[in-house]
């Protein structure tokens, strides 16, 4: 089965964070994501470092490697930014995040996610929690 990943599941491989484990494990498997996830991660890791909390150099290869991840086939954002959208005002999360979940409804797959509140706020709009698998748990 293929899977949509997003950032928090992603910056996972590289860090060694809460979770890890259960991202570690999803190397290798098919798995999708927006070409999106490259920036938000990017900018995600620029943060880090601003905070002194990883060095430059490792935000860069923490990048590159979320990049060349193997099984990772990206996916143009265009195609899900309008369904986006739509699920950010109803489900009132950014349409960032929502940008993931369009691309799992839009394709007929399984996002995985360790965001919990964007997973909450899945969950409590059943209609859409049949796409939604939280990272180590079982969708």
């Amino acid at each position: 089965m293929t899977l949509v990943v997003d950032c928090s599941v992603a910056l996972k491989w590289v860090f060694p964070e809460e979770g890890r484990e259960a991202a570690l494990d999803l190397i290798g498997r098919p798995m999708w994501a927006p070409d999106f996830l490259k920036l938000e991660c990017a900018n995600l890791l620029a943060a880090k470092v601003w905070q002194g909390a990883v060095p430059e150099g490792r935000a860069i290869e923490a990048l590159e490697e979320i990049a060349g991840q193997a099984g990772l086939q990206w996916r143009s954002t265009s195609a899900y930014v309008f369904r986006a959208q739509r699920l950010a005002m109803t489900l009132k999360q950014t349409a960032y995040d929502c940008l993931y979940l369009a691309m799992a409804i839009e394709e007929g797959l399984t996002l995985v996610t360790a965001g919990s509140r964007f997973a909450a706020a899945i969950e409590t709009e059943g209609s859409y929690a049949a796409f939604l698998q939280r990272l180590g748990g079982r969708s």
